[in-house]
């Protein structure tokens, strides 16, 4: 026999959900001045690979992922605040 029969979770309350909201967007307004100074001071290297007629349109998107990931490594101060 169960020695007590196993209650449900119970939900976090309104005020807990409310709160969570808040604070998640509070920390994402802290972080947009340094995004937008970011995004202001990047200059993108030209990539004529991602222009040529004869790559066909994966290679093109394929090219442009990996060039994307390479700009964040090497300038991370576009997408982590205070950097």
């Amino acid at each position: 026999m169960d020695p007590e029969p196993s209650l449900p979770p119970s939900q976090p309350a309104i005020w807990q959900w409310t709160l969570g909201f808040l604070l998640v967007g509070l920390a994402w307004g802290f972080t947009t001045p340094f995004i937008r100074k970011g995004a202001v001071n990047y200059k993108p290297t030209p990539r004529p690979s991602l222009d040529h007629p004869r790559n066909s349109w994966v290679r093109r998107q394929v090219l442009g992922a990996i060039y994307t990931l390479w700009d964040l490594l090497r300038s991370p101060a576009y997408a982590i605040p205070l950097v």
